[in-house]
């Protein structure tokens, strides 16, 4: 009975765990990056790239400080892609590429949807 107990508290603390690392850091860094890619999306059409440059700055920088945690609790697969689509998208709008900064926008908007969907405590993803 004891190890019952033991056993039926750790999957307890699992869970908990589990849900405070997704709505304190997944559900809020989709949310952060969701809201400000809208914007990026707008200042690209606008084609202000001095500006583009300094939030693709202040991205990164976030980015490289999620992705130090992320890294330990996430699938090394979504991480290493949001790299890729991160940098690609600094690299265009570097070289002031409309278009294709745009499609890194939409594709990095995608791959922050894909980690979201698939860490969120759904009977779905625990079987």
């Amino acid at each position: 009975m004891r190890s019952v107990i033991i056993c039926l508290v750790s999957v307890i603390v699992i869970i908990l765990i589990w849900f405070g690392f997704y709505y304190y850091s997944i559900e809020d860094t989709y949310l952060y990056y969701w809201n400000e890619l809208e914007g990026l999306t707008q200042i690209v059409n606008e084609q202000n790239w001095d500006e583009a440059n300094l939030k693709m700055s202040s991205y990164m920088d976030k980015w490289e400080s999620t992705r130090k945690l992320w890294i330990y609790f996430l699938n090394q697969h979504h991480v290493n892609e949001i790299d890729i689509t991160i940098n690609r998208l600094n690299k265009y709008i570097k070289e002031k590429e409309t278009p294709l900064s745009l499609a890194q926008i939409e594709e990095l908007k995608y791959r922050f949807k894909i980690v979201k969907e698939g860490e969120c405590l759904t009977l779905e993803n625990i079987f």
